[in-house]
Order: structure tokens, then sequence, then C-alpha cells
């Protein structure tokens, strides 16, 4: 009789069997969806600094901050102020940062600007996937710099968590 070589069905099925056994324990342990959101939660906070940084400039440019609400779902050039027609790379190299991932006309994924009472400071908020204990604790006074985690900042609905900057410093 020939020797033949090879693996018997049953081989095969016990590898297989221990393949996906392996793999499906790295997908729970790795979770890429908890990834992908803590990578776009990074960008945003990230996208607020530079946002943050213009506002700054703005404020020294013309002695005040914007007056006016704005909400990153309004479009391409949300933030006029920042991105003027004349140079709108005054601020930004590749435009106004927008959040990742930005769903036209809906607000819970949005940046968002509010100017404090008297124009001493602004709000710029974002919503975010995950619950971040990264982020440090918020102040009570109004017109600190500070991260905080809120609930319910865009719609009734919402449940995300946001990061908030408050300005002046």
């Amino acid at each position: 009789m020939k020797n033949k070589r090879g693996f018997t069905l049953i081989e095969l099925l016990v590898a297989v069997a221990i393949i996906a056994i392996l793999v499906t324990g790295a997908v729970v342990v790795v979770n890429p969806i908890q990834v992908i959101y803590k990578g776009r939660d990074s960008k945003r906070v990230q996208d607020l600094k530079e946002i943050q940084k213009a506002l700054e400039l703005y404020h020294q440019d013309s002695g005040k901050y914007p007056p006016v609400i704005r909400i990153s779902t309004a479009g391409a050039n949300w933030f006029p102020e920042l991105a003027p027609a004349a140079d709108p790379n005054r601020y930004f190299k590749k435009g106004v940062p927008k959040d990742p991932r930005n769903i036209w006309g809906t607000q819970r994924y949005a940046y968002y600007y509010r100017l404090a009472s008297a124009g001493k400071g602004y709000f710029l908020m974002a919503g975010l996937e995950t619950v971040s204990n990264d982020l440090p604790e918020s102040s009570d006074d109004a017109y600190l710099f500070a991260w905080k985690s809120c609930k319910n900042i865009f719609t009734a609905a919402n449940s995300t968590d946001c990061v908030l900057y408050r300005n002046p410093f």
C-alpha cells in the first residue's frame, strides 16, 4: 500500500478551530471599534487645540473673539472669521478643522463655538465617542482654560461625552 502524505480532515478541522479561537480572542482583547473611536476622539482634541490657537491669533489681530455661534455642520467653511476670503490660510494651512465623523446636518458629531459672557472668552466643544479618564477635571471658574466631560451638550437625546475648552487662560 502506498504511503499517502497530507492531513486528515480531522486534523484540518482542529487547526481551523484553534485559529478561529485565537482570532476571536484577539478581537475581543483589541476591540477594534474602540480603537477607531479613540482615534477619532484624539483627532477631535487635536483639532480643538488648533482652533483654540487660531482664536487666540484672531484675538491678537482684532482685539476680540468672534461674536457669532458656530457649529461645524454648517459646511466646509463653518468658521469664516478664521478662514477669511482674502486670506483663507491665515490661521490654518488646510482650512478650519471639522469633526472627523462630521455627519452633515446633525450636531451629534460637530465642533461648537460660542462667545462667553461679555466677550471675555469663549467655549469650544466637541462630542466624544468614548469616555476618557485622560482629560483633566474642569474648573468652576468660567474664565479659566478647562477640559470638561459633559453629557447632553448638543441634543437632549445625545448621551456622548464632550470635551470643552474655555478661555482666556
